[in-house]
C-alpha cells in the first residue's frame, strides 16, 4: 500500500463521502419506518372494526414469509403514531426524533411498542399490605392482612 500524503482536498472528499454515507442510512431507515407504518395501516384498513385477530396477521405472516409478531408491532406503531406521514406521504421525522436523529425499527420496538411487565414492590403498612410497581410507579394493589 502506498502512502497518502493528507491533503484539504482529501479531507473534504472524506467529509463528502461521509456525508453520503449518512444520508445514505437515514434514508435507508426512514424508509423502513415507512413501510412498517405503511404495513400497519393496511392491516387496519383492512379490518376498520379491529376485528382482524391472529387469522389475518398469521395468514399474512404466513403467505409473506414474515414474522407475526413483526406485524403486530406495525399494527402498534400506527396507533402509537396515527399521523405519521404528512400531505406528502412523507415521514414527519420530528415525531421520531430522539436526541437529534430518528431512531431504528428496533429501537422504536424495544422502547415505544413493547409491553414492559411491571415488577410489584410489596410492603405492609398498618395491617395493609401494598404493592407498588417499581417499572411504572403507577399499579397499586391494596388488600387487608
Amino acid at each position: 500500500m502506498f502512502p497518502l500524503k493528507i491533503t484539504e482536498e482529501y479531507n473534504y472528499l472524506k467529509e463528502e463521502v461521509s456525508a453520503i454515507i449518512h444520508e445514505t442510512a437515514f434514508r435507508i431507515e426512514t424508509e423502513r419506518l415507512k413501510s412498517k407504518w405503511l404495513v400497519g395501516k393496511s392491516i387496519i384498513d383492512f379490518h376498520p372494526d379491529r376485528k382482524y385477530g391472529d387469522t389475518v396477521i398469521k395468514r399474512l405472516a404466513k403467505d409473506l414469509n414474515v414474522g407475526e409478531r413483526d406485524l403486530y408491532y406495525c399494527v402498534k406503531f400506527v396507533d402509537k403514531f396515527p399521523n405519521l406521514l404528512d400531505q406528502h406521504n412523507e415521514i414527519e421525522v420530528e415525531t421520531l426524533d430522539v436526541d437529534g436523529k430518528t431512531p431504528s425499527w428496533t429501537k422504536i420496538k424495544q422502547d415505544l411498542l413493547v409491553e414492559k411487565k411491571c415488577e410489584h414492590l410489596e410492603t405492609k403498612v398498618k395491617g395493609i399490605k401494598v404493592e407498588i410497581c417499581t417499572s411504572c410507579g403507577k399499579c397499586i394493589k391494596r388488600t387487608e392482612v
